[in-house]
C-alpha cells in the first residue's frame, strides 16, 4: 500500500469546491476521490487508461476526468502521448517499497556510491514521467545540493543536462511541443534560447553520448549526464552535479565516459529497469 495517509489532512484537489468550504461535504468528496486516484496510479504496474481508472476508483468517467486535469495540473499525475496516466512527480514518493522505483533506488545504491566515490562530486539518479523529470536518488559528493535542487525538476528542459537527456531522444515535432517557439525562456545568462545553437548541442550530445549543462539553470553549478535507455527508450538519465570550477572544460570527457559506463551496468544488473519501463509506458 502507499503512504497516503501522509498527505489525507493537507492536500485539496479540487480547489472550487475548497473555496467554497473546506469543510462541505463535496470538499471531502473530491479530497477523498483524488487521493484514491493517486493511489490507484501509484499502485499500477503501467500506465492506466480513463476508463481503466474509472473502474479501479469505481466512479464515472467524467468525474475522473475532470479530477484528472487538477492532479496533473498539480504534479500528482503525468498524461502521456499514449492518452495513458501514470503517478506525477509529487506522487512518486508515495510509492510503495516494492515499486519498480524504490526497487531501482535499493539496486543501483551500490553503483551510485562507487560513482561519487570516484568523481568526488554529487550523483543524481533522475527518472523521465511523462515530460517531467523527478530525481528519484541522491547520493551526495563533497558539496550539499539539496537547497539548490527539488525533487520535481522544473528548470527550463533545455537548460539541464536533464532535460538535454530527454530532448535528445525525442523527434522533432516532440521537441518543438515542449520547447515552445524560439528565443526560449532563460534561468541564467548563460541558458541557451536560440534554437541553432541548441540542436547543435543536442547533435554533438548524441555522438558523445551525454550532455553538459554549464551555468544554464544556476550560475556556477554544472551537471553532466547520460542516459539510461531500455530497449530504445530514454527512462531517465544519471547525472554528476558540482561547481563550475571543479567540473571543468577538460574533465567533460572522462566524466562523460564514467556516467555512461554505471548507465551501461545499471541496466545490464537491475532487473528492475524492465518493471521501471513498463510502469513507465516505455
Amino acid at each position: 500500500m502507499t503512504k497516503i495517509d501522509d498527505i489525507r489532512a493537507t492536500v485539496s484537489f479540487d480547489p472550487v469546491d475548497v473555496k467554497a468550504d473546506h469543510e462541505s461535504p463535496s470538499a471531502s468528496g473530491s479530497l477523498l476521490r483524488g487521493l484514491s486516484l493517486i493511489e490507484a496510479l501509484a499502485e499500477a504496474p503501467s500506465p492506466l487508461l480513463l476508463v481503466e481508472l474509472a473502474e479501479r476508483v469505481r466512479l464515472d468517467s467524467s468525474t475522473v476526468y475532470r479530477l484528472m486535469q487538477t492532479l496533473c495540473v498539480e504534479g500528482f499525475a503525468v498524461r502521456l502521448s499514449s492518452k495513458r496516466y501514470c503517478a506525477g512527480p509529487r506522487a512518486i514518493r508515495l510509492l510503495s517499497n516494492y515499486h519498480p522505483v524504490n526497487s531501482l533506488c535499493n539496486e543501483t545504491g551500490t553503483a551510485l556510491r562507487e560513482l561519487r566515490d570516484r568523481v568526488g562530486e554529487t550523483v543524481m539518479l533522475i527518472i523521465f514521467v511523462g515530460a517531467q523529470r523527478v530525481i528519484v536518488a541522491v547520493v551526495q559528493g563533497r558539496e550539499i545540493l539539496s537547497p539548490s535542487y527539488e525533487t520535481w525538476l522544473r528548470t527550463p528542459i533545455h537548460g539541464s543536462a536533464s532535460g538535454k537527456i530527454m530532448l535528445m531522444q525525442l523527434n522533432a515535432k516532440r521537441q518543438e511541443e515542449l520547447l515552445g517557439p524560439p528565443p526560449y525562456c532563460a534561468a541564467t545568462e548563460f541558458t541557451v534560447r536560440d534554437e541553432d545553437v541548441l540542436r547543435a548541442q543536442l547533435d554533438a550530445a548524441r555522438a558523445c553520448g551525454f550532455t553538459v549543462a554549464r551555468d544554464d539553470a544556476l550560475v556556477g553549478m554544472t551537471a553532466i549526464a547520460a542516459p539510461i535507455t531500455w530497449n530504445g527508450h530514454s527512462l531517465g538519465c544519471i547525472a554528476i552535479v558540482g561547481n563550475s570550477s571543479r567540473l571543468g572544460r577538460e574533465i567533460e570527457g572522462t566524466i562523460g565516459a564514467a556516467l555512461r559506463e554505471t548507465a551501461t551496468l545499471i541496466v545490464n544488473a537491475a532487473p528492475s529497469v524492465r518493471t521501471l519501463a513498463n510502469f513507465l509506458g516505455a
